[in-house]
């Protein structure tokens, strides 16, 4: 049989003694080779194999440098995606139970509202989930959205409550997960959430105390950095949390040094540390965000930062199969009003809604265009197309669907070589 290289395959650099390493975006395979191995991948197409009796050719297979000849990888990857997107066993909620808060962050991209979700809507997300569960829905995943969501712990407690009950009747997997600044997540909260099954809560840090402080403004002028620090030593006892550190031009150099600070203070095995790019979602001019070969680069630079922690996979790459989960059918955002979106960067912006939960009205239009947004033709040619299918679907949107990188190439390749060197230094022992 015929086989050929991978087009997804990435030569990382010369390590030593003619010795190569080389990265396949499609499965995120990572190998040293050495020069036969190497003429050997170069050459693989001129070759009849038989995968069974040849070692070098088995090897390469397995870990996705050599395809079937006849193999088109970006219709592989189309399939896939159609696979993830149209799945029928698990759906996923978003549920805003408000837009109200106790921060006033500069760069929120959500207007501030103070409604709370009524009791019509809440009860019409209970009857949504009802009708999934009958249609043979396997698995129910919640995220508790805001605004600030623990403002509104009563009405988690409430919708839990049944919903939890309804996937129990059924013998249905529930998860249930939160998103959080953090403020009001005392231990007293955390062992709440954890009895209404939510599990895992993200909350977010800005920057060392003092600049955290100045981006993260609470309603009563309180220092909110001691007080989540605080709330995270004692919550992360009773649930998972991750640590997000909103990232800009204004506090990218002092982040090496908060993590530094958030390794000793709080416990590796419980409590997950990434960084992540604050970003303009509505085209506002926000001038703090860094572009994407920035955000990049400096992700490169702070490498060193994550060694010897579990965080530092957070940088090693993995292949999705879509773009995002916002584009599978069976995922919604749905807000305090019943609007519902495809994106929780979309609340409030009415233009993107596809429906309305009470009012059972559905813009099939909007619906289509975010669910079938096709990768960008531009991006077939790339070759780190499976780590990003193009970037965030609410990104291109305003741009006539150009892709939305996230990273350049140069900064991967360098992360992927620093991961092998701190592999090899046995810094890190998972690469």
């Amino acid at each position: 049989m015929r086989y050929k290289q991978s087009i997804f395959n990435i030569e990382i650099d010369n390590i030593e003694n003619g010795k190569k390493l080389f990265f396949n975006s499609s499965n995120c395979s990572y190998v040293v080779l050495d020069e036969k191995y190497i003429d050997y991948l170069y050459n693989v197409d001129t070759k009849n194999i038989n995968i069974r009796e040849d070692e070098i050719g088995r090897k390469l297979y397995e870990q996705g440098f050599i395809v079937n000849y006849e193999l088109d990888e970006i219709e592989l990857i189309k399939f896939k995606s159609n696979l993830a997107k149209y799945q029928q066993k698990s759906y996923n909620y978003t549920i805003a139970l408000t837009l109200d808060c106790n921060m006033a962050c500069p760069y929120c991209y959500e207007k501030k509202n103070n409604i709370y979700m009524s009791k019509e809507v809440s009860d019409k997300i209970i009857d949504h989930i009802d009708k999934q569960i009958i249609s043979g829905i396997k698995n129910i995943s919640i995220t508790w959205y805001g605004g600030e969501p623990l403002l509104a712990i009563d009405l988690i407690k409430k919708m839990s409550k049944k919903i939890i009950s309804m996937c129990n009747e059924k013998e249905l997997n529930y998860t249930a997960n939160i998103v959080t600044n953090g403020l009001l997540l005392t231990e007293e909260m955390a062992k709440t959430l954890l009895e209404y099954k939510v599990t895992f809560a993200q909350v977010t840090i800005d920057g060392l105390e003092k600049t955290h402080n100045n981006r993260r403004i609470t309603i009563d002028g309180s220092n909110s950095f001691k007080t989540i620090i605080k709330n995270i030593k004692n919550a992360c006892n009773i649930i998972s949390i991750a640590v997000r550190i909103n990232t800009d031009i204004d506090n990218q150099n002092e982040i090496p040094q908060l993590i530094t600070y958030l390794h000793s203070v709080l416990p590796n095995d419980r409590v997950k540390i990434y960084v992540a790019p604050v970003e303009d979602k509505k085209n506002d001019g926000y001038e703090g965000c860094l572009n994407f070969i920035d955000f990049a680069n400096f992700q490169t630079n702070i490498f060193n930062s994550f060694l010897t922690k579990e965080s530092v996979n957070k940088f090693f790459p993995s292949p999705i199969s879509v773009a995002c989960g916002a584009q599978c059918i069976n995922s919604a955002v749905i807000d305090p009003n019943g609007d519902v979106f495809k994106c929780w960067e979309q609340v409030g912006l009415t233009k993107f809604k596809i429906g309305n939960i009470v009012e059972g009205d559905n813009n099939v239009i909007n619906l289509i265009k975010f669910v079938n947004m096709e990768i960008p033709h531009e991006c077939y040619k790339c070759k780190f197309l499976p780590l990003c299918l193009g970037g965030c679907p609410h990104a291109r949107m305003y741009n006539n669907n150009s892709a939305a990188c996230t990273r350049n190439a140069a900064s991967i390749k360098t992360i992927l070589l620093k991961y092998y060197n701190a592999w090899c230094d046995k810094k890190i022992t998972e690469g």
